[in-house]
């Protein structure tokens, strides 16, 4: 991958970045992502991308495509354990209409093959149901043009087991079908009831039918299931009156009854229904005032005390319960977008934070590794300045991430130690050396100025020598030259001596300086 300097377009970050089944998308120089067309769908945009969301854009819909992978693995699982994958049709139709639509980023045709291969095999599967289905019918019509009401009766008992145990085709031929296998039926009970119509077998029949109705309608009336309530309630009078007639007194008395037992769960509803509006109205006063407290927190800068507000406010919205339909949606949207403001800015924040901490972390980065190279170093004027140096560029950085702060503050604090306490040794050992060398020296001029003094003494005694014998010299051919060389020698010394005499009050006059100090 390029450095962060080659990545200056959002295809240079697209062509840098390794993702699987790549080529099967195209990204256009705007940003545009589309992805290539198949023999499933033609080319179409799903995201457009930016440098600032390309990295989070991009994983988020590879997750969204290997969550797609994982639905598709469980069906194929599914399917090899479902006996009647005719029930897994609709499944199959859902998801692979899902993957036409959806916005995922991998091998999208590779899973729509999948399913497509399973809707092609249902698809025969429901050809077989509908012909079993259709066998059904023509027995069905066989049979009622002969043999017994009983006998049919029975038969159409078995057939109906029969149907529920056959799997549904397609919906639409499917409900063609039933409603041909009832139109059947209910022509065959029709003429069955007007078969009975002059027997008292039938009216003892149809007594014992309605019984049963009122006995059925006697539980839904105090049942608080209301959908499946109001569903046989508003069968029942049609089922009653295709039971047919039975004894004249007992039919009131038992219509009656079914009334009442109507009307009793239909009041029992409309005071529920009263009860639940009333519920959903105080609900939509509390969510309202959640949404008060929400906007009023959105703009905080206290993230993790605002972080747990929204948290607790979402929690209790979901405590709270339902709320009008018609407010439903417009008042979950306002109380998202308050949320969505606060969490925007609270990742825009740490995204900045981040960046702030790894710049603070390299800088300091950069220090551990200066001050490593100096904490051996012998120069210790200018490396003891740029130690000091080092530690306010330290303190001026800012924090970085806890963890790898700490080992680097440890590292530079233990390259500084290190070099402080070398300097320290090396001072120590200066110091004794300027005291032995003091010492010694001392010692050089005090068997110096004893040497200068034996020597002074010499040269005094070569003076008075030199003088004894100029004074005593006898005449001869060579006094003149004797007398010159000899005059010579006694000059000499005297400047000699005066040299030493001065060199020895000098040094005298170090020692009694030396002394005082």
């Amino acid at each position: 991958m390029g450095t962060e300097q080659d990545v200056k377009t959002i295809l240079d970050w697209w062509n840098n970045e390794a993702i699987d089944d790549k080529h099967l998308f195209t990204l256009a120089p705007n940003g545009s992502l589309s992805i290539n067309p198949t023999s499933f769908f033609p080319s179409r945009e799903i995201v457009s991308l930016t440098l600032q969301n390309a990295s989070v854009v991009v994983t988020s819909l590879i997750k969204k495509h290997k969550d797609a992978s994982a639905k598709i693995k469980e069906l194929q699982e599914e399917w090899q354990l479902t006996p009647e994958k005719v029930k897994l049709y609709g499944k199959v139709v859902r998801y692979k209409e899902y993957l036409l639509k959806a916005n995922l980023i991998g091998d999208v045709p590779g899973l729509l093959q999948i399913l497509d291969g399973f809707e092609q095999e249902t698809k025969s599967l429901h050809e077989g149901v509908i012909l079993q289905k259709e066998a059904i019918l023509k027995k069905l019509a066989v049979n009622i043009e002969g043999g017994n009401f009983k006998s049919i009766t029975e038969e159409i008992k078995l057939m109906n087991e029969e149907w529920k145990s056959i799997s549904a085709a397609d919906y639409i031929r499917n409900d063609k079908l039933w409603k041909q296998f009832e139109a059947m039926k209910n022509d065959f009970f029709e003429k069955k009831k007007a078969h009975f119509a002059n027997q008292e077998k039938d009216y003892i029949n149809n007594l014992d039918y309605k019984m049963e109705l009122v006995d059925t309608a006697k539980r839904w009336a105090l049942s608080d299931n209301w959908k499946e309530a109001t569903v046989f309630f508003n069968a029942c009078i049609e089922e009653w009156k295709k039971i047919g007639p039975t004894m004249y007194e007992k039919n009131e008395t038992l219509w009656t009854e079914l009334m009442q037992l109507k009307t009793d769960f239909f009041n029992r509803k409309k005071d529920n229904y009263a009860k639940i509006e009333q519920e959903h109205n105080n609900n939509l006063q509390l969510k309202l005032a959640l949404i008060d407290q929400a906007v009023a927190i959105q703009h905080e800068t206290n993230w993790n005390e605002t972080t747990q507000k929204m948290q607790d406010l979402t929690e209790e919205w979901k405590k709270i319960g339902r709320v009008p339909n018609e407010k439903s949606d417009e008042i979950w949207a306002t109380f998202s977008a308050a949320k969505d403001v606060f969490f925007a800015a609270k990742r825009a924040h740490f995204d900045n934070l981040k960046i702030s901490f790894e710049d603070n972390l390299a800088k300091k980065e950069a220090l551990v590794s200066r001050a490593l190279q100096l904490k051996d170093s012998t120069n210790w004027r200018t490396t003891t300045d740029e130690f000091l140096e080092l530690m306010d560029a330290w303190k001026q950085i800012g924090p970085a991430p806890r963890q790898r702060n700490e080992e680097l503050w440890e590292q530079f604090i233990n390259a500084k130690k290190t070099f402080f306490e070398r300097k320290d040794e090396d001072r120590e050992r200066r110091k004794k050396s300027a005291v032995a060398y003091e010492a010694k020296q001392k010692e050089q001029k005090v068997s110096f100025l004893k040497q200068l003094k034996e020597e002074l003494a010499d040269e005094e005694a070569k003076i008075i020598e030199f003088t004894d014998t100029l004074q005593n010299l006898q005449d001869g051919p060579k006094k003149e030259q004797l007398k010159t060389h000899l005059s010579n020698l006694i000059e000499e010394g005297k400047h000699v001596i005066e040299k030493k005499k001065q060199l020895i009050t000098k040094i005298e006059q170090e020692q009694q300086t030396a002394t005082k100090e």
